[in-house]
């Protein structure tokens, strides 16, 4: 088993990241926030492929199709820098997945085996001499989980899920 993994971002300003960015500073008074990135994460899980396989096959996908990513105004990596990055999931997401997945299995001749969608969003926060551990918690009662007018943002607590994950950067076409 095999997976690709895609965080698609858009190639010029993402409106959705500037308007959370903003609204952290300035309306939930978070000084420590320096950046904050939206992707939207796709994993494509493959049977009966190496991972170079499934990887080049979702690569010569992307290049004649428009249904993963959007060329003219998206692009993609195959991972994030060493950063604080968290996901965002939903049974709205899920469902999205499930169709992705029914539009795009006949291209890859019966390998697909799932697809999952998420929103993964990648935070420049100064510690301020927090320990990393410190930080998330802190990052998720200040401006993640949203509890009130007057804290959080990111995730709608009804309906949305959040965890946290790290890994490293690669760029992709």
């Amino acid at each position: 088993m095999s997976k690709v993994s895609l965080y698609i971002y858009t190639k010029n300003t993402d409106l959705h990241a500037m308007s959370a960015f903003e609204t952290i500073k300035s309306v939930l008074n978070y000084p420590y926030l320096n950046g904050l990135k939206r992707y939207r994460h796709i994993t494509l899980t493959f049977t009966g492929w190496t991972d170079d396989e499934a990887r080049q096959k979702v690569d010569e996908f992307n290049r004649h199709s428009f249904q993963l990513l959007n060329p003219n105004k998206e692009a993609a990596l195959l991972q994030l820098q060493d950063a604080l990055v968290g996901e965002i999931s939903s049974s709205d997401l899920d469902a999205e997945g499930r169709l992705l997945k029914r539009l795009i299995e006949t291209a890859f001749d019966g390998h697909l085996t799932e697809v999952s969608v998420s929103i993964a969003w990648e935070f420049s926060v100064d510690a301020h001499g927090l320990s990393e551990d410190l930080l998330k918690d802190e990052l998720r009662h200040r401006i993640i989980d949203t509890t009130s007018y007057t804290q959080g943002l990111l995730i709608n607590p009804i309906y949305e899920h959040f965890k946290w994950q790290i890994s490293t950067r690669t760029a992709v076409g």
